[in-house]
């Protein structure tokens, strides 16, 4: 049984680090982006790209931060032994905060307090989902 332990951990710690390693791949490590921005009030920016390419857009860039965090929450809590929604969405603010600084010290594009909130939000969203899928199988989470 020890070896069926064993193996849900290491295929989640796989999952967990390729899914990290996409998301540092889209945000930090892109090509061609030698620009920096800081945008720290929220609804500025998304205020802006509305005004310029509309709601459709703006939606994209909303919910694509929300459900690139989605992960986060979901796979992090299968990682701990103590878990909580406050450390999730700690640990997910952190991890966006990284990404957002090093977008800005890297010349990686925008540092925006949008996306701060929206990858806090995924977070949080990830981790409900966890403990909705947890009452289903609660032998396997």
């Amino acid at each position: 049984m020890k070896f069926i332990y064993n193996r849900k951990v290491i295929i989640s710690v796989v999952i967990f680090a390729i899914y990290m390693l996409i998301v540092l791949k889209l945000t930090v490590f892109r090509f061609n982006t030698h620009y920096r921005t800081f945008h720290p009030i929220p609804l500025v920016t998304l205020l802006e790209i509305y005004r310029y390419f509309g709601i459709g857009r703006v939606l994209f860039l909303f919910f694509g931060n929300i459900f690139m965090f989605a992960p986060f929450g979901f796979l992090t809590p299968v990682l701990m032994k103590k878990k909580s929604l406050l450390k999730i969405v700690a640990l997910g603010f952190l991890f966006s905060l990284f990404i957002e600084t090093c977008q800005f010290v890297f010349y990686k594009g925008e540092a925006e307090a949008d996306d701060l909130i929206c990858n806090t939000a995924g977070a949080a969203i990830g981790y409900a989902v966890y403990k909705i899928t947890k009452k289903f199988f609660r032998n396997s989470c």
